[in-house]
């Protein structure tokens, strides 16, 4: 019975009427809820999740983009991937997820797309994947150069490692 409960509620969803609407969207932002670990400071909806959770927001994700450029007016300008911690996501899962976007919707006028980023959740091929897909900006989330405050934060990085 909750089963299809859920299933008229997503197609209730899925189906309602399209947005029309003079003003089109130029802003775009995207929640990623993951985190390789979870700050006390932070207050944002995140989890730690598991390569199951990412892979099926990596989905809903999708169904969700194609749903937006059906439905919403859009004329997008900035896109901003921020959470949590997009870039705990696989290499190959975000370069999905940038691919699909670029298939998706028209980036022609984006002229900022920013992911959030920690100093251990990006490498040298992840940078370089994530500039190929489209992305002219990541806010690196170091929070400070002193190791004993980022311990205290509970950052998984020292000063030595966010500036390498």
């Amino acid at each position: 019975m909750a089963e299809n409960k859920q299933t008229h509620e997503e197609d209730q969803f899925m189906n309602s009427a399209p947005v029309h609407n003079s003003d089109a969207v130029r802003h775009l932002y995207v929640h990623f809820p993951f985190c390789a670990r979870i700050c006390p400071y932070c207050a944002f909806y995140k989890t730690r999740g598991n390569s199951a959770d990412f892979a099926a927001f990596c989905d809903a994700l999708a169904i969700e983009a194609k749903y937006a450029a059906e439905r919403i007016s859009l004329k997008l300008e900035t896109i901003f991937w921020g959470g949590g911690t997009p870039t705990v996501l696989s290499t190959e899962q975000l370069t999905s997820l940038l691919r699909l976007f670029a298939q998706t919707f028209d980036l022609r006028r984006v002229s900022e797309w920013t992911i959030e980023a920690n100093p251990g959740s990006v490498s040298a091929k992840k940078a370089a994947v994530l500039r190929h897909g489209g992305i002219t900006r990541i806010s690196l989330g170091t929070q400070s150069w002193e190791d004993d405050l980022l311990y205290l934060l509970g950052r998984e990085h020292n000063a030595r490692q966010a500036e390498e």
